[in-house]
C-alpha cells in the first residue's frame, strides 16, 4: 500500500490453481472481495496509526503514573518503616536514660537517708556521753525528736564505759560502738560505726 493506492498481489499458488494468468486471476476476484481486503488492510493501518498516536501515549502516561504511584507508595512504606525503626531506637535510648536517671536519683536519695540515719545515731551517742558525764549512769533508750535509740552497755569498769547505740531512721538501721573514760571531762577512746 503506497500513498493510499491499493496494489493487490495474489500468491502464485492461487494463480496456478485457477490455471489463468495473473490478469485473469485478478478478474476472478470479485470487486467486493477486493474492496473487503482493502478495507481490512485500511482499517488495520488506521487502527495501528490511531493506537500508536493516541492510545500509546495515553497508555504510556497511565503506565508512568502507575509506576510513579507505586514508587511513591513504595517510598511511603519505606519512610514509615524507617520512622518506626528510628522511633523504636529513640524510645529505647530514652527509656534507658530515664531509668538510669531514676536509679541514680534513688541511689542519691538512699545515700542521703543513710547519712541522716548516721547523723541520728551519732546524735544519740553524743547524748549518751553527755548523760554519762552528768549522771554517771546510762539509760537503755534515748529519745530525740527524730526518734528513739537503743543503748546497750557492753561493759563498765570504774570510769571506763563501752556501749553500743542503735537507731533506725527512714528505714536505715545504724550502730555505733563507743568506748569512753569519765573523768573531770569525758574522753572518747574509740568511735566505730558497726
Amino acid at each position: 500500500m503506497n500513498n493510499g493506492n491499493v496494489s493487490l498481489f495474489l500468491p502464485y499458488s492461487s494463480v496456478k490453481k485457477t490455471g489463468r494468468s495473473f490478469a485473469g486471476a485478478k478478474a476472478v476476484l470479485s470487486i467486493s472481495k477486493i474492496f473487503h481486503e482493502y478495507m481490512k488492510s485500511r482499517q488495520f493501518c488506521l487502527a495501528r496509526y490511531f493506537f500508536n498516536q493516541t492510545n500509546t501515549s495515553e497508555f504510556r502516561k497511565q503506565a508512568k503514573q502507575r509506576r510513579s504511584a507505586f514508587t511513591n507508595q513504595s517510598n511511603g512504606y519505606v519512610a514509615i518503616v524507617t520512622v518506626l525503626v528510628i522511633g523504636a531506637v529513640m524510645l529505647s535510648v530514652g527509656m534507658a536514660v530515664v531509668l538510669n536517671s531514676i536509679n541514680i536519683g534513688q541511689g542519691a536519695l538512699a545515700e542521703i537517708k543513710k547519712e541522716s540515719g548516721i547523723g541520728f545515731v551519732e546524735s544519740c551517742a553524743e547524748d549518751a556521753l553527755i548523760k554519762i558525764n552528768k549522771n554517771g549512769a546510762l539509760a537503755g533508750t534515748i529519745v530525740l525528736p527524730e526518734g528513739t535509740c537503743t543503748v546497750t552497755i557492753n561493759s563498765q569498769v570504774g570510769s571506763n564505759w563501752d556501749f553500743t547505740v542503735s537507731g533506725i531512721l527512714n528505714g536505715y538501721s545504724k550502730n555505733i560502738r563507743v568506748t569512753a573514760t569519765r573523768g573531770s571531762t569525758m574522753t572518747v577512746n574509740s568511735w566505730q560505726e558497726i
